[in-house]
């Protein structure tokens, strides 16, 4: 006899802390939709809906009295979800830092490291990217201290 396990997944609710796992939440959503072999791309939406709670869900169903064919592929709910609920990427954020940058208060290094952290907890990265860092930057150590260095150079 075989023991069959089926994953299940939380529920979405687009509000507060949870906003910002949205990402890893509809991943486990694509998990579980693989692990139960929905057959039909219908079907899929249906099960991503019916994982949604109160914000999240008013929102789904808001599209759907809308336009009853709003989310005809599991693919196209998920990017209307990533629009509406994933987190600005912090754009005045990183302006801040680079601005601090440009004014010296923050060396490159300490500018680089934190944008490969951003980077790679957001967007991981391929190999051959992380190989062309690692031998352009860890290897020469040829970084200049601020970004008014460069900016100098590249603009004398």
């Amino acid at each position: 006899m075989t023991d069959i396990v089926k994953l299940n997944v939380s529920t979405y609710s687009g509000e507060g802390n949870s906003r910002l796992h949205l990402i890893r939440w509809l991943s486990e959503v694509d998990i579980t939709v693989e692990d139960r072999q929905l057959p039909t791309e219908l079907g899929r939406p249906l099960f991503l809906l019916s994982k949604l709670a109160r914000k999240a869900k008013n929102w789904a169903l808001g599209n759907l009295v809308a336009d009853a064919s709003c989310f005809p592929t599991m693919a196209s709910m998920k990017a209307d979800m990533r629009l509406a609920f994933q987190p600005l990427q912090y754009e005045s954020l990183e302006r801040s830092v680079f601005l601090s940058l440009k004014q010296g208060c923050m060396s490159m290094l300490e500018y680089i490291q934190r944008h490969l952290v951003s980077c790679i907890t957001t967007h991981p990265f391929d190999m051959v990217t992380q190989v062309h860092v690692f031998k352009c930057f860890y290897l020469t150590r040829k970084a200049p201290m601020t970004l008014e260095i460069p900016s100098r150079l590249h603009y004398a």
